[in-house]
């Protein structure tokens, strides 16, 4: 989960993690619980206990990707 006490958001440049977070929050708050079904795979777990960081990196670009086309 991304959250705004992950080690990766508080490296970010003040305006940068800012305007991250305000993306985060407009999601959280036009996300309907019925679009769980539609995710798509390469951005649910894959269930190991821990993700290599370029992995890591993948699914953040991912995210913040799918963020911007909202």
């Amino acid at each position: 989960m991304i959250s705004d006490d992950l080690d990766l958001v508080q490296k970010l440049l003040e305006w940068l993690r800012e305007s991250f977070m305000e993306k985060c929050k407009e999601f959280m708050v036009s996300f309907v619980e019925s679009n769980i079904s539609i995710l798509p795979q390469k951005l649910l777990h894959n269930g190991r206990e821990k993700e290599s960081d370029e992995e890591l990196a993948d699914v953040i670009s991912r995210i913040l990707d799918s963020l911007n086309n909202s």
